[in-house]
């Protein structure tokens, strides 16, 4: 029965959007493909530290039994044949030692959890900018750049959660739940069996808590992605702004936008502290079933004092892990909500720079025939394009915002791909060629001003490092 009580309280936290839980975990897991030794050391860790947490409430008892024998009532035979001065040394020295153990386990676990944890969010990360960097103009057209950015960073680091912490932390509570279940039915089975009872409760909460705060997480990390998009733009054009005198108008928008997110983030948190409370009403409700029936079975002999304080620290070190059951249900739907926004990025295809014929240098007879160009937003920047630009010409495109203009260099760099009709370059389509290859014998002067953060030279030779 207890096993049984245990699976489904599993099983309804595992209902944490488990199909999306279980395809983001395959998204990510190849990232810590060669840390498994270093995973397994941090699982043993956590196991140690549990049997240790579990074994640490029985020196109570033996000191229990033995102030209820001084005084005249019954108890128990003390253990290991020590007399009743020598057993509350022990059980002093007892509870000491596992103390310091366990703290020395904790730091040991905390130091290799937080290694790895840390090698998965910069893989995670550097995987995800490497896949924004290799999509087509027309997905960085569509998407704005604050988004992108609350992406590689804020939903990088949750996925955390996902590949490494949250498993630890379910895995120490899980043997918390194994050995003090165990325990506490070896000491009574009633009791035992009584002490189960918040566990299918708590799992009905933890349900329900964890799919609504989901998607109140999503929306959560949407509106901090707008918010992020907006100061982003209104940095890169900090000139304007300045000019035009409109910093106080920008200040009061982008509150704006963080207020909205703020509610968004309220929400969230109030939703996980409402499953943390229903979970804290289960074990409540469990303690005191036990501190009434326990009472009548000490009264009745059936168990002894010691027994029953002994059932009550398994108790409460049970329900813990139950409390932080709806902590760990909440992480990972966070988690869960951020790892779908990054693996969104990751299913996209990007462009294989290296299939196709090598490119010769050009004469430079370019050819547009009958090109359309859309977006994936729908907009259509050319409409059946057909024009010829002899080698050797200059050729100056004119035409108000949005004639295509910027659209027709693109496709040419084949940075935005034709919907319709062909580019030529010498009279060869310019898909034919390797990707690398073909932009390798382009120059391009961009229309906007771009420096990076680095030196004079290093931005001069920033197309061709090796000139």
């Amino acid at each position: 029965m207890t096993f049984r009580l245990k699976f489904r309280l599993f099983r309804s936290f595992g209902r944490v959007d488990r199909g999306a839980l279980l395809s983001a975990f395959r998204t990510f897991a190849p990232v810590l493909s060669d840390q498994r030794p270093q995973i397994a050391g941090a699982a043993f860790l956590s196991l140690a530290i549990a049997a240790f947490e579990v074994f640490k409430p029985w020196p109570i008892k033996w000191v229990v039994d033995r102030i209820v024998r001084a005084s005249g009532g019954a108890a128990a035979k003390p253990p290991f044949g020590l007399d009743a001065d020598q057993l509350v040394v022990v059980a002093c020295a007892a509870v000491l030692v596992a103390s310091v153990i366990v703290g020395r386990l904790g730091v040991w676990f905390a130091v290799v959890s937080a290694t790895i944890g840390r090698k998965a969010a910069v893989r995670v990360r550097r995987r995800v900018f490497e896949r924004l960097l290799r999509l087509g103009l027309d997905f960085h057209t569509d998407h704005k750049t604050g988004d992108l950015l609350t992406r590689v960073g804020g939903d990088a680091s949750l996925v955390r959660d996902l590949l490494l912490t949250s498993w630890l932390n379910l895995l120490g509570r899980a043997a918390v739940f194994v050995g003090s279940a165990w325990a506490m039915i070896a000491v009574d089975p009633v009791l035992g069996l009584v002490a189960m009872i918040p566990f299918p409760l708590a799992g009905i909460g933890v349900q329900a808590g964890s799919r609504k705060l989901a998607a109140i997480v999503r929306k959560q990390r949407a509106l901090e992605g707008e918010s992020m998009s907006f100061a982003a733009e209104a940095l890169r054009h900090v000139r304007v702004v300045a000019a035009f005198g409109a910093a106080d108008r920008v200040v009061r928008t982008f509150a704006h936008e963080n207020r909205s997110a703020e509610r968004a983030g309220a929400t969230a948190s109030r939703t996980a502290a409402q499953t943390g409370a229903w979970a804290e009403l289960a074990s409540g409700f469990g303690l005191a079933a036990l501190l009434f029936i326990g009472a009548t079975r000490v009264a009745d002999g059936s168990t002894t004092a010691g027994g029953l304080v002994l059932v009550l620290a398994y108790a409460r070190a049970l329900y813990k892990p139950l409390r932080g059951l709806a902590k760990e249900g909440a992480r990972l739907a966070k988690a869960t909500a951020s790892a779908e926004r990054l693996s969104t990025i990751l299913a996209l295809p990007v462009p294989d720079g290296t299939t196709g014929d090598p490119a010769p240098p050009f004469r430079g007879a370019i050819r547009f025939e009958s090109v359309s160009a859309v977006y994936a937003s729908g907009r259509r920047a050319l409409d059946a394009a057909d024009f010829r630009i002899p080698a050797g010409a200059l050729a100056v495109f004119a035409g108000p915002n949005g004639a295509g203009k910027t659209t027709a260099v693109n496709t040419l760099l084949r940075l935005v791909p034709p919907s319709a009709g062909r580019v030529t370059v010498d009279d060869r389509d310019i898909s034919e060629f390797a990707l690398d290859a073909y932009r390798a014998r382009l120059a391009l002067v961009p229309q906007d001003l771009a420096l990076f953060g680095a030196t004079i030279r290093e931005n001069v030779l920033f197309g061709r490092p090796d000139a």
